[in-house]
């Protein structure tokens, strides 16, 4: 598979040998073995390079998660004896409860510097997967926990809603928003965001112009700083470019309880339920 995954990134035969300091006829006949294995090509060759096909594609995803979970695995097994070490993963949203996380990742690591923290970026559904899949120990989520799939840790902090906008927009005036002010403006909101508020809000959008959803911040940052609209976002969080944009609350406050949640009944790693117990004491 990191055979497989370097000749996806070369696009070359003959340079990935080199690199992997085997024969290029070696490396080539592993190639096809995984494509007899898989009963599909899985690159598109010519005289000058190689292509991934799209089975191809969805291979190199997979190889990467099956080594990064081959390698936990590895490291929960075969730990050094008396020794706190290893990896602490964690699957997070952006937000800026993660700086308070992390403040207490710090102070473990000055207690245990044989630890490393492993951020793995995503929304609120691909955090599930990763923390299913067991490629994270835990998982940041917002609003909601399935206590039946997960157990987890309410963290004090909640995530306050505001408007992100571009210095000069009409309601920069405003030291607060509220609702009808948003009328008439195209509006950018975050794919789960109805979904995660408090049901207390089911309605509280309804009747405004949304013109786009996201994912991940930064592209919120990038899509109110083309002009494609104001965006709903948490407002203690701005992504990088902030310069030319602003944050303010709504005048009626919003906010997302927010969880730190790993697999019901799951095994976790000792340095990762030793961090666990940190955390619940910092926060």
């Amino acid at each position: 598979m990191k055979n497989f995954l370097l000749v996806a990134q070369e696009e070359n035969i003959t340079r990935a040998s080199e690199i992997l300091h085997i024969s290029q006829p070696t490396l080539s006949r592993q190639i096809q073995n995984l494509e007899e294995e898989f009963g599909q090509p899985l690159f598109l060759r010519n005289n000058k390079k190689v292509t991934l096909t799209n089975n191809g594609k969805l291979l190199q995803q997979r190889a990467a998660e099956i080594i990064e979970l081959y390698e936990k695995t590895h490291s929960e097994i075969n730990p050094t004896p008396g020794i706190v070490s290893g990896d602490i993963r964690l699957a997070i949203s952006e937000a800026s409860v993660v700086k308070n996380i992390f403040e207490a990742g710090k102070k473990f690591q000055s207690e245990y510097p044989l630890t490393r923290f492993r951020a793995f970026n995503g929304d609120n559904n691909s955090v599930i997967d990763m923390i299913n899949t067991g490629l994270v120990d835990f998982g940041l989520l917002f609003g909601y926990v399935d206590d039946k799939q997960f157990s987890y840790y309410q963290i004090a902090e909640k995530e306050s809603i505001g408007i992100l906008m571009p210095k000069g927009h009409p309601l920069c005036v405003k030291e607060s928003i509220e609702l009808d002010d948003l009328e008439g403006y195209p509006i950018i909101i975050h794919q789960d965001s109805v979904r995660r508020l408090p049901r207390s809000y089911d309605n509280y959008f309804e009747g405004l112009e949304f013109r786009a959803t996201f994912t991940m911040l930064i592209t919120a940052v990038k899509m109110v700083e083309a002009g494609l609209g104001i965006a709903i976002i948490p407002d203690s969080v701005i992504g990088p470019g902030s310069d030319a944009l602003v944050t303010r609350p709504f005048s009626r406050p919003m906010s997302v309880p927010t969880f730190l949640a790993w697999k019901k009944n799951g095994i976790l790693p000792k340095q990762s339920l030793m961090f666990l117990d940190m955390l619940r004491e910092n926060m």
